[in-house]
């Protein structure tokens, strides 16, 4: 029941463009790193001749994001392609590390049709795997942060990530400024609640014996979606300005967020009156890290990074709620 409804939710974003690429799997074992791709269908189908492939460390939503270095040399003349790294690319990525299994670096795909008597500008939807590291330990407890950023039909309720050692989850609720539980495993094997896990959302997630760096993968099938999640952003003087949001793909790249002012741009855009810090969770630590800080004049420092996709921690002030990003 769980699969057929992650299956209804992929084809009604795949009909928009005609095809649907998808991740089969991956391959993480180091020297042997791979990606299978699957096109959702066969190049004769769409009437081309084959598929020109695109990877790039960030979604691709529109053809102006594409360019030279992000086409694959290997064509896709069939419905299964996979992805084994034989081009000049991916070394420069961090550490040339191939991206696999690899939270600094995240892999995103797309295909077009080819037809060399009618060249078509269509792009099939984005698919991706994106990686966030999750630890405990007896001394530093057992609490973790993660974002549900792609389309992953292994988790779609809270129960599924007891896989990780995980029984219980939570959900952050900016109006009352607490935590809900959206599942908990209540004896062995059972849980209620037992909610679904919804694309885009922040979960706090504990329980878990994570003694080394564990990678939590969302990558099967890893379409990365089409529209972003409003978040309604509160700021109250009796329960407070905290909210936890996931940097959004589109809104990222539309907006051109990369840092804390940019971040603020785009929200004070949508009617609030500004944010005061930005914060990221270290597992490591077990605690929320300044990203930025905005002075008394108005002035970010430090203005660190943001990367799309990850969970992050914002203070706000705005006399009343904001929706954002505004879709």
């Amino acid at each position: 029941m769980k699969f057929t409804a992650v299956v209804l939710l992929i084809v009604g974003i795949g009909s928009m463009f005609g095809q649907m690429l998808s991740i089969d799997s991956i391959d993480a074992t180091i020297g042997e790193e791979k990606i299978f791709l699957n096109t959702g269908a066969e190049p004769w189908e769409l009437e081309a001749d084959f598929f020109n492939v695109y990877r790039d460390t960030a979604p691709i939503f529109y053809w102006t994001q594409i360019d030279s270095d992000k086409l694959l040399p290997n064509r896709a003349f069939t419905a299964d392609y996979t992805d084994d790294f034989d081009d000049p690319f991916w070394p420069d990525y961090v550490g040339s590390s191939k991206g696999i299994g690899d939270t600094l670096v995240n892999l995103f795909y797309v295909v077009s049709a080819v037809d060399s008597l009618e060249p078509s500008f269509r792009l099939s939807n984005c698919a991706g795997e994106y990686d966030q590291g999750m630890k405990s330990s007896s001394t530093a407890g057992s609490v973790n942060f993660i974002s549900i950023p792609t389309y992953d039909e292994r988790w779609t309720n809270a129960s599924d990530l007891s896989e990780f050692g995980v029984s219980t989850v939570q959900e952050w609720h900016a109006v009352t400024q607490t935590w809900l539980t959206v599942g908990v495993e209540v004896v062995s094997g059972v849980w209620s609640p037992d909610d679904p896990l919804q694309l885009s959302h922040v979960y706090r997630v504990s329980g878990a014996d994570i003694p080394s760096e564990t990678i939590f993968t969302t990558s099967t099938p890893g379409i990365v979606p089409s529209t972003d999640t409003t978040y309604s952003l509160h700021s109250d003087n009796v329960f407070g300005n905290q909210n936890v949001i996931m940097l959004p793909f589109q809104t990222a790249y539309i907006d051109g967020i990369d840092d804390c002012a940019s971040l603020e741009a785009s929200i004070v855009a949508t009617g609030a009156d500004e944010i005061l810090s930005v914060e990221r969770w270290n597992s490591a630590t077990k605690t929320w890290e300044l990203v930025g800080s905005k002075l008394p004049v108005g002035v970010w420092s430090p203005n660190g990074e943001l990367r799309p996709g990850l969970p992050y921690r914002i203070r706000l002030e705005s006399t009343s709620p904001v929706n954002w990003p505004l879709n």
